[in-house]
């Protein structure tokens, strides 16, 4: 009875909405028919999840022609650019925490976290050069930052 029913699901599929037929819900229905499953179903891609790294890399983009033409952050220099500004709160702490956070945010968009790292350290040092002064210790604390976020989230799932 089972083996008929999963086979007339597999002919509806496509005329059955899609939430029907993940492999939990078909192990659901399954184990509380008191049957066991013994078959493997594939989840099935959706057109959202394929098109999530373009988004991210889009607004990324985005993010740095705005600076570059209407100079939302613009920086004219002319100040000791160390590791410790005269603000009270670390600069450079800041940048990197922006870079763990953007390469975390590209990594639940479905980008691999050492690509993640790399689009978000490359938006770094762009963004660093719509500016208009660009800080080789602010691009290298938004580095370390999406360093630090893809090693995170990569220890993360395995363990």
């Amino acid at each position: 009875m089972l083996r008929r029913t999963l086979l007339l699901l597999t002919l509806l599929a496509p005329s059955l909405p899609a939430q029907l037929l993940t492999p939990s819900r078909l192990a659901q229905n399954a184990d509380s028919a008191g049957v066991a499953l013994d078959i493997v179903v594939p989840p099935i891609p959706t057109l959202e999840h394929s098109r999530l790294p373009y988004v991210f890399v889009g607004v990324l983009a985005t993010g740095l022609v705005v600076n570059r033409l209407a100079h939302v952050d613009a920086d004219g220099g002319g100040y000791s650019d160390g590791w410790n500004t005269r603000a009270r709160f670390s600069d450079k702490f800041v940048h990197a925490l922006s870079g763990f956070a953007l390469t975390s945010v590209g990594i639940d968009m479905r980008l691999a976290p050492w690509s993640s790292a790399l689009l978000t350290c490359g938006a770094g040092a762009g963004f660093e050069f719509t500016q208009g002064y660009v800080s080789v210790r602010d691009i290298a604390a938004d580095c370390a930052g999406a360093a630090a976020g893809a090693a995170w989230r990569k220890w993360r799932a395995h363990r």
